[in-house]
C-alpha cells in the first residue's frame, strides 16, 4: 500500500514539473499556428470588403490559437485533478483504516503533548509574559508616566 501511494505521489509531483501553455511562467515564443487566410488573395476594388475579410480573419485565427493553446490544457489539467482526487480519496482511506486499527489507549497516547514540548511552551509564554511587562513599562517611561 505503501508503494502505491508513493508511486502515485511521484506521478502528480513529476506531472507537476510540467507547464500548462497557459501559465505566464512559460517564456518562450508560442509555436506558430497555421493561418486560414488565403495566400493569394484575389484584386477586388473593393477595399472596405478585403479591410473587413482580414478583420474576420484575424479573429478566427486569434480564437482557434486561443482554442489550440486551451486544448493543449484539458488533457494534463485533467490528469492533473484524477491524481489529486484519488490521492485524497486513497490518503483518507488509509488514515481512517490505521485510526480504526488502533487502541484506545494508543490513540490517546498519540494525541497526548510531549511533556518536553509541554515545558518548554510553559517556559516561553511564561518569557512572553515578563517582555510584555517590560515593554509597558518602557513605554509608559517614554511617555514620561513613570517617575523613577
Amino acid at each position: 500500500k505503501y508503494e502505491a501511494a508513493k508511486d502515485s505521489v511521484s506521478l502528480f509531483l513529476d506531472a507537476q514539473r510540467h507547464p500548462f501553455a497557459q501559465d505566464l511562467l512559460v517564456s518562450e515564443e508560442p509555436t506558430p499556428r497555421p493561418s486560414f487566410r488565403p495566400q493569394s488573395r484575389p484584386t477586388a476594388s473593393n477595399d472596405a470588403f478585403e479591410g473587413q475579410v482580414d478583420f474576420v480573419a484575424r479573429q478566427i485565427d486569434r480564437y482557434f490559437g486561443i482554442f489550440a493553446t486551451r486544448v493543449s490544457d484539458v488533457i494534463p489539467m485533467s490528469a492533473d485533478y484524477a491524481l489529486v482526487q484519488n490521492l485524497g480519496r486513497d490518503l483518507a482511506l488509509r488514515v481512517a483504516d490505521a485510526a480504526h486499527s488502533l487502541s484506545d489507549e494508543a490513540v490517546a497516547q498519540l494525541l497526548t503533548e510531549d511533556p518536553d514540548v509541554a515545558r518548554q511552551r510553559s517556559e516561553l509564554r511564561d518569557e512572553l509574559s515578563r517582555l510584555l511587562a517590560a515593554r509597558e513599562t518602557l513605554d509608559d517611561y517614554a511617555a514620561g508616566e513613570v517617575v523613577a
